[in-house]
């Protein structure tokens, strides 16, 4: 059997008995996997999504890789068990990239940990395997490259741990090193032609290419489906008893303000809204991409000012989605020239003909930590919520209620509102998307204002 058509065989994936000629050939491609595996999961290429795409594959060549050399010792065999553990475990961490899990599970510090302790585990046991391979071949290992990727691992923890690998003068050798010692891995795959071992002369090969793609799609269906079933939030929702005296309602809708606004806010926020000076209400339609029509999705937003006695403002963001709100999570964040206060957001909606409000998940107020358009991390004072919608509910729409900090020399001020939504259930990574404001995303629409006071009315009528 010649060279090229062992090959061939490898690649389909056939049970063969090599001829001491092809056990050259069969070594060569089984350390080249290997090489090529460890290279693809010691280190993250961020671009391009090669983040999750290189891992993949590197873990299956290292599973086919130690498969070939399982029974040539009892550390390559261990060594197999983990390359199995490293598939499982690069599903997993799929699973808490793009899912909340990514936000939510607290102690990423020990995941961490433990995941660089398998690496160097996996490492040790690979060169203890290696080793005695070598050794009951007759063969001198004349450089142990493995131990030297043991020591770049734990360099490059110690540059993360101290930020060090934020200085270029270091982090570009270790880069360069990083290729410079794979490619001696990669070399001794030639030197370990010359062993002929009698254990490997019957052995199982595996289909490289069908298990490549067999694992991708598995990964890919398995983040699908946690994505499908995890970005959607369950409302803790109540019954709404429908307004019937109106008081105080009725001189805000003379003021202007729309009567299904007036019916929507609780009593409670109503009662904040007493010796009103001034109202300005202004309204617009944001116009979003729709996966069910070509139309499109118009957002009824409006957003109120109330002015009261004592140099006080407050402000209502309404929202009104009709019928296709989202129902995979969508974010929004408020930002001001002035100090905001959050006080209360509601969703409401009706299903089965009976109306329900609930609380805006994640509604917080202050110190935001967001990323820009170049992936950097900024921190503003921001109102920010996140709004999705139970499934075949119709009326959906909402309000947020907040203080505006005016002082007595406060003439007038912008508000801006921006909108970021999805019709799908996937975010690579994660990011909860009121933290993922992108301007000149095709996601985000805007929505600001500027509001004046009645000092300032005062001034200029004058």
């Amino acid at each position: 059997m010649g060279k090229t058509k062992f090959i061939e065989q490898y690649f389909k994936g056939e049970s063969i008995i090599l001829e001491e000629s092809n056990l050259k050939s069969f070594w060569y491609e089984s350390m080249k996997n290997i090489t090529i595996g460890f290279m693809f999961t010691l280190i993250t290429f961020d671009f391009f999504y090669l983040q999750y795409i290189l891992p993949c594959i590197g873990a299956v060549l290292l599973y086919i890789g130690f498969h070939n050399l399982r029974k040539e010792n009892k550390s390559l065999n261990l060594a197999w068990i983990f390359s199995i553990i490293n598939m499982i475990f690069r599903v997993l961490n799929l699973i808490y990239l793009n899912t909340p899990l990514n936000v939510n599970v607290k102690g990423i510090g020990i995941l961490a940990f433990v995941s660089t302790v398998f690496q160097l585990s996996f490492l040790v046991i690979f060169r203890l395997g290696l080793k005695k391979i070598f050794q009951e071949s007759g063969v001198i290992l004349k450089k142990d490259i493995i131990l030297r990727i043991i020591i770049w691992r734990i360099v490059i923890i110690i540059c993360a741990l101290t930020e060090l690998g934020q200085i270029w003068v270091i982090s570009i050798p270790i880069i360069i090193y990083y290729f410079y010692i794979f490619k001696s891995l990669y070399k001794l795959s030639y030197d370990i032609e010359a062993i002929i071992y009698i254990d490997s002369r019957k052995i199982e090969i595996l289909n490289k290419k069908k298990l490549t793609y067999t694992y991708m799609l598995f990964s890919t269906f398995v983040v699908g489906v946690c994505c499908v079933f995890s970005n959607h939030i369950s409302l803790d929702s109540s019954e709404v008893i429908s307004v019937k005296e109106f008081g105080f309602r009725n001189t805000l809708i003379d003021k202007g303000v729309p009567i299904e606004i007036v019916k929507d806010i609780e009593d409670e926020d109503i009662s904040k809204l007493k010796n009103l000076i001034n109202i300005e209400t202004f309204s617009e339609d944001l116009k979003f991409n729709s996966i069910l029509n070509d139309f499109g999705i118009d957002v009824q937003v409006t957003t109120i000012f109330f002015e009261l006695y004592g140099n006080e403002m407050y402000a209502i963001e309404y929202f009104n989605w009709g019928e296709e709100g989202p129902y995979w999570q969508d974010g929004f964040d408020i930002s001001n020239t002035r100090p905001l206060k959050v006080i209360n957001g509601r969703l409401l909606y009706e299903k089965d003909g009976v109306n329900y409000s609930a609380e805006i998940p994640r509604l917080n107020g202050g110190m935001v930590t967001s990323r820009d358009i170049f992936g950097d991390e900024r921190q503003e004072e921001k109102i920010t919520g996140a709004i999705n919608y139970p499934y075949k509910s119709q009326k959906q729409r909402g309000y947020i209620f907040y203080k505006i900090d005016i002082t007595q020399e406060s003439l007038a001020g912008t508000n801006i509102v921006n909108y970021m939504h999805y019709n799908h259930p996937f975010r690579i990574p994660y990011t909860e998307p009121e933290k993922k404001i992108i301007m000149f995303s095709n996601k985000l629409r805007q929505h600001g204002t500027n509001f004046s006071t009645n000092l300032s009315k005062e001034l200029f009528s004058n």
